[in-house]
């Protein structure tokens, strides 16, 4: 049996962010929020 995870495995948009320059994250769906959070504490310009 696979592992189940909620939300996208955070090590990869960490890494697409870095190497691609992402600034923007969509979230198409979400169950309480946890991850349109994360995604916007991880991706807002704090400058």
């Amino acid at each position: 049996m696979g592992i189940v995870r909620m939300g996208p495995p955070e090590e990869l948009v960490l890494l697409l962010k870095r190497d691609l320059n992402v600034s923007t994250f969509v979230e198409t769906g979400t169950f309480k929020c946890g991850t349109a959070v994360w995604g916007l504490q991880t991706t807002s310009n704090k400058s």
